[in-house]
């Protein structure tokens, strides 16, 4: 099990309101976020939405996993380069030409869709090394 937390934005505005969160503004969410990691690093592994400079900062901060939706490599690349990563999207057109990418860039996991080809991920996985990717 790990968590996945996010701040929030404008597309996740219709979930919000399905769920009766209430509104609030950037700073409380990410203090939110601070707290709720703080009290899970300890027993599991964080993952943070990455996106704001601001958030991406507390991540760092925090020691907890910045998860990219639908990035480049290269941008994987560049977050990496700070700390641990995760990319997550659609299934991409070359499965396993992307998911090289994505391990060469730097990324730790990679989530995909349901719609992914679950033989073709499988042979891609069976190919790479143990220490490519969870």
């Amino acid at each position: 099990v790990l968590a996945a937390l996010g701040a929030g934005d404008q597309l996740s505005a219709p979930e919000n309101l399905a769920y009766d969160v209430a509104p609030r503004g950037a700073d409380e969410r990410r203090a939110l976020m601070e707290a709720t990691a703080a009290a899970l690093c300890p027993v599991m592994p964080v993952w943070f939405g990455g996106g704001a400079a601001a958030t991406n900062e507390l991540a760092r901060r925090l020691g907890v996993t910045i998860n990219l939706w639908n990035a480049t490599p290269d941008r994987v690349r560049e977050v990496a380069a700070t700390g641990p990563v995760s990319w997550a999207g659609p299934v991409p057109h070359d499965l396993s030409a992307t998911l090289d990418a994505l391990c060469d860039a730097g990324a730790t996991w990679a989530v995909l869709s349901p719609q992914v080809d679950v033989d073709q991920l499988g042979e891609w996985r069976r190919t790479q090394p143990e220490t490519r990717f969870h």
